[in-house]
């Protein structure tokens, strides 16, 4: 698994039950989006000298 890492035994007990027990049993249902397209923007920013307060 990508985000959980290759080693099960360390997975968070919550996240192997939900993604390994029987759908049937759980009623889980997986959905697969392939989106159309992908769009990504740059949303970071710097921090203004002139906004910086000093103590006191």
């Amino acid at each position: 698994m990508r985000y959980l890492g290759p080693d099960e035994s360390v997975w968070d007990p919550r996240f192997r039950a939900y993604l390994l027990d029987d759908p049937a049993e759980r009623g889980t249902v997986w959905v697969r989006m392939e989106p159309e397209s992908l769009r990504a923007n740059d949303l970071s920013y710097q921090v203004s000298s002139s906004g910086v307060r000093s103590a006191g």
